[in-house]
């Protein structure tokens, strides 16, 4: 196993432990920990597997700025689950909006890793992954909260879940399987969706309000998908 490796999920496990800490404050209890600790390690195997597999020798410094952003969407996570639960936690993270601050947080750590990456020629299959899936988690998570603590139908979860059945359809359709080129506006499409998400979680703004940001991050998302499909579809037969 590369040295490397073990040192980096121990210095990330450190900061997603302080940011608990500090996030959490008089409300973080053992239970709460030991949650964060199995997302933290389930959520490390599946990444270090895949790096494991790619070959790459170096987890670069864009890799490991997606591994803080995923402890923190994990963080987030944690946080949506025990509000529902917990009356003093939803005070924490709903009311002082701290949730809203993370989301905001790993949003921009976002940009900073891939900023990062093509500016040091760190750009790699493996990172392009993991950066696409760490967004999907943060969608996937905020859909939990809004479905947990805003009342929000089923329906929301059909945001992160194109993502999941655009790659489960890959393995029946190989025409899916092309390099689709490069699209400003897809980038723009994810990261539009991502803030009306974010915006949707305040807890002062009312249902109908949080009800047409959710459908209005639906649409982007799922206008974003289709022209995708449809040009893959289209260029089915055209030579690599």
């Amino acid at each position: 196993m590369n040295k490397s490796i073990p040192i980096t999920i121990a210095y990330t496990y450190i900061f997603s432990v302080f940011l608990l800490l500090l996030t959490f404050k008089n409300e973080l209890t053992v239970f709460i920990l030991l949650q964060n600790t199995i997302f933290f390690l389930y959520i490390s195997y599946l990444i270090f597997r895949k790096f494991i597999n790619s070959g790459l020798e170096i987890f670069s410094l864009a890799s490991k700025i997606t591994y803080f952003r995923l402890s923190i969407s994990i963080i987030i996570l944690i946080a949506a689950i025990n509000s529902n639960i917990d009356s003093n936690i939803f005070d924490i993270f709903y009311v002082g909006k701290i949730i809203i601050i993370l989301s905001i947080v790993s949003l921009v750590m976002d940009g900073l890793d891939g900023f990062i990456a093509r500016k040091y020629n760190l750009v790699s299959k493996f990172g392009e992954f993991i950066d696409q899936e760490s967004d999907n988690f943060l969608m996937l998570v905020i859909s939990i909260s809004l479905y947990l603590n805003k009342d929000i139908g089923l329906y929301v979860f059909l945001i992160p879940l194109y993502r999941y059945t655009f790659l489960a359809s890959m393995k029946k359709y190989d025409w899916l399987k092309r390099k689709l080129p490069s699209s400003l506006f897809r980038k723009i499409a994810c990261v539009l969706t991502i803030v009306l998400m974010i915006m949707s979680q305040d807890v002062y703004l009312d249902y109908e309000n949080t009800v047409f940001l959710v459908i209005l991050s639906l649409f982007i998302i799922t206008f974003s998908f289709s022209k995708d499909i449809i040009w893959l579809y289209r260029n089915k037969n055209a030579k690599t």
